[in-house]
């Protein structure tokens, strides 16, 4: 199973996706999730999740309000 964290700003739609996968990917998901909460601004319009699921299709279903803006690719 792998573990996702997504960036998604609220007021564009634009998303980010960083995928972990291996033994420890939940634990590397969940480190990333707070490191993106510590440097996102209080009201700066982002929400910052973490998830796990077998795949990113399976999330993209699940989870799908979070994919209708544009995918911002890098960091």
């Amino acid at each position: 199973m792998s573990a996702f964290v997504l960036e998604y700003h609220r007021v564009s739609g634009d998303y980010r996706v960083t995928e972990f996968v291996g033994d420890e990917a939940h634990r590397a998901a969940i480190q990333r999730r707070l490191e993106l909460e510590r440097e996102h601004a209080l009201g700066d319009g982002w929400e910052i999740v973490s998830l796990n699921a077998e795949s990113l299709e399976v999330i993209k279903r699940t989870h799908s309000r979070y994919f209708f803006g544009k995918e911002l690719v890098g960091a």
